[in-house]
């Protein structure tokens, strides 16, 4: 599947149609072949409209965020000061990253990237919901994320 952006500070994301999911496990392999290098890419979850859901992503410098969309507002979860951190558990410029989301119907979301956990947070506003895909721009453009073996089970 592959995302083209070419407007600066945008968002994109797409959806399947799988209904209202819960206590889910969602992986896929993104690679970034687009100008921009530091465009962000991730997954989504508890998605019950386009202004109501959770995204879970990184960028290739090593930044990550647990946001949830709220209307026209989004709210990092796993940072107090509510920005996106940087953590040396992302590779940088890899060829590939395996991107995993655990979203749990207690408000439970962890994000891991190449099997190392990187954040974790908490939010009860959406306990289920579709899962999907997600990219973003921040000051360059365009970017073209391509994701590939989307693997979605359910969590124990």
């Amino acid at each position: 599947y592959v995302m083209q952006i070419t407007e600066k500070n945008w968002v994109v994301w797409a959806t399947a149609s799988s209904g209202a999911l819960s206590d889910v496990h969602v992986e896929v392999t993104a690679a970034s072949t687009g100008l921009a290098n530091d465009e962000g890419f991730g997954l989504v979850c508890g998605f019950s409209d386009n202004a109501h859901f959770y995204y879970l992503g990184f960028t290739p410098e090593g930044y990550y965020a647990i946001i949830k969309t709220e209307g026209d507002i989004d709210t990092v979860l796993n940072d107090p000061n509510h920005t996106w951190l940087q953590s040396m558990r992302i590779a940088r410029r890899a060829e590939s990253y395996r991107i995993a989301a655990d979203c749990r119907s207690d408000g439970t979301l962890t994000l891991s990237v190449d099997g190392l956990e990187v954040a974790t947070a908490t939010d009860t506003s959406y306990p289920d919901g579709s899962i999907g895909l997600l990219a973003r721009t921040f000051d360059l453009a365009p970017a073209e994320p391509r994701c590939d073996d989307l693997v979605v089970t359910a969590l124990q």
